[in-house]
């Protein structure tokens, strides 16, 4: 009885091993895939900072400054009248300059749903009103101080109010 047990004890310290085994490789490969994201991200960011930086030289505006934002979406006669590919640029723009900054993700990842709805064939222009007024809000409430961002922000939550209506 006691080499059963004693074989029983081994085989059970053999399974324990191995299965840690297991673990630390997973663990290896999300380490590793995590490295790759954040490589991969801050080769998004690099390119997007040398797509601003040609922008700027081609004199083309500055699609993250919300005063720029705010004067686009006036001359296109209100917030629902812009063109989806200028809206789209705004996102991405958003997107990019956001990603980098702690606090931000709720914010740019109402933007990405934003945005997936802008690409669609058809708009629901209920969600698209919905993801408005959150985004206006968090502009809103991020922009205490800072005038062009209040204005930014109650121009989003006016535009989802319009279309929720």
């Amino acid at each position: 009885m006691k080499n059963l047990l004693f074989y029983f004890l081994i085989l059970s310290l053999g399974t324990f091993v191995a299965c840690e085994s297991e673990v630390e490789d997973a663990r290896e490969d999300v380490a590793e895939a995590q490295e790759e994201v954040n490589d991969a991200m801050e080769e998004l960011r690099e390119e997007q900072a040398e797509l601003a930086e040609e922008m700027r030289e081609a004199g083309m505006p500055d699609l993250t400054d919300p005063a720029t934002v705010v004067q686009a979406v006036q001359n296109a006669g209100g917030l629902t009248k812009l063109d989806p590919s200028t809206a789209v640029a705004v996102i991405d723009g958003y997107v990019a300059k956001l990603s980098g900054m702690d606090g931000t993700d709720g914010i740019t990842s109402k933007l990405r749903e934003l945005k997936g709805e802008l690409t669609q064939s058809s708009i629901d222009g209920s969600k698209v009103g919905a993801l408005l007024k959150d985004l206006g809000m968090n502009t809103t409430n991020v922009g205490q101080g800072n005038a062009a961002l209040m204005q930014l922000g109650q121009a989003l939550t006016q535009a989802g109010n319009n279309l929720s209506n």
